[in-house]
């Protein structure tokens, strides 16, 4: 058989197949419907839609062929494709270029073909065919019409297709810039939180002290100032308070070696007191010291997690970190179900996710259990 040269855009034709996604997927209505319309309509034993790859022509649809793929070498597809119209064969023993085509004496024993190209980025990707055993047949005006439209259907399905996954491409590169500019933000805030930090607790909190000092030997010299050196220590010893509370719901610590699950520990702690609720936390061989990026990660996002059981009004709360080739990090609740798929949940979720992927961790919620799982790299300190 006389093999088809090949198409002079073949290296853009074969990445327009590529970038299809079309090859060995499965069966689909649409493609199977226009099969038979295609056999119908032609009054003919075997019907396809087809691909032609590299070295292979696939079938996406077939009427009455039993195989997936054929040889590109032997195929009459691979000729229809330098076609700009229906190529018709109406009888393959008169045609030099199949005589002798092991479908033609053997096989399928084709005697009358066509095939219109499917057309797609203006490169020919594969044919709608024909293909009978009577050398008889000879298409009507209509039939070749008919047969041009249903290929022009494949190709304007395909286009789609092609601008489908154009548009899922950028809207996934607009969405990994997203990302990245939210991990930067975090980042960046976190930053920023340390300073405030620790201008609260090294500075201010300092100079609360010095103050609250002063007063207490301002007392030793002049006794009948007691009364009122004692407010001004109370009052100081207030403030003071406040300033270290507030540097801590700013961030846990400003020391880069803290050891995290002690911080998390004081977390769950005052979560209890302040919540009433019942918090079981388990931790498993968990004797070491994470390095403060993936500390304050995991801290930032059981802090999450802990407001999330406070919005869907949970009362029990398992938290179990264990470490083993990873950090896992399993958080349960029992909170109400309608409340769980709000938009506030939702938010919250979207933090937790967040905060796992800036640290190359992955986030999996299980609504129907209730569970969430948080899986990250060792990183000690």
């Amino acid at each position: 058989m006389m093999k088809a040269p090949l198409p002079y855009n073949e290296k853009q034709r074969l990445q327009t197949l590529l970038d299809l996604e079309i090859l060995d997927t499965e069966t689909d209505e649409f493609y199977n419907d226009l099969a038979d319309l295609t056999a119908t309509l032609c009054d003919v034993e075997f019907a396809g839609i087809s691909f032609i790859d590299k070295d292979r022509q696939w079938f996406k649809a077939t009427v009455n062929i039993e195989v997936k793929e054929m040889p590109r070498a032997t195929s009459f597809c691979g000729h229809a494709i330098l076609q700009d119209g229906v190529m018709v064969v109406n009888d393959t023993l008169e045609d030099a270029r199949f005589v002798d085509s092991p479908n033609v004496a053997g096989g399928y024993n084709i005697r009358f073909y066509a095939g219109a190209p499917i057309i797609c980025d203006n490169s020919k990707v594969g044919t709608v065919c024909i293909f009978d055993r009577s050398p008889s047949k000879f298409l009507t005006v209509n039939q070749i019409k008919g047969l041009k439209t249903i290929s022009a259907q494949v190709s304007k399905m395909l286009e789609l297709k092609l601008k489908n996954n154009e548009i899922k491409m950028i809207a996934a590169k607009y969405i990994e810039v997203e990302k990245n500019i939210s991990h930067l933000n975090i980042l960046k805030n976190e930053i920023k939180n340390d300073e405030i930090a620790y201008e609260l607790h090294e500075n201010i909190a300092q100079i609360i002290a010095a103050a609250k000092l002063t007063a207490e030997r301002v007392q030793m010299v002049s006794p009948s100032a007691k009364d009122d050196v004692l407010k001004i220590k109370e009052y100081l010893t207030i403030i003071l308070n406040d300033v270290l509370t507030l540097s801590k719901s700013v961030t846990p610590t400003t020391l880069k070696n803290a050891n995290y699950f002690d911080y998390i520990e004081r977390m769950v702690d005052n979560f209890r007191k302040s919540t009433s609720n019942k918090v079981d936390f388990l931790k498993e061989n968990c004797n070491f010291s994470l390095t403060s990026f993936i500390g304050l990660a995991l801290y930032r996002i059981i802090q999450y997690q802990l407001n999330f059981a406070v919005l869907t009004e949970a009362t029990y709360v398992t938290l179990f970190i264990k470490k083993n080739a990873q950090i896992t990090v399993t958080f349960e609740h029992n909170g109400k179900d309608d409340i769980c798929e709000s938009v506030e949940a939702d938010l919250y979720l979207n933090n937790i996710n967040t905060r796992a992927q800036t640290i190359g961790a992955t986030f999996k919620n299980e609504p129907l259990k209730k569970r969430m799982n948080i899986i990250c790299a060792l990183q000690e300190a």
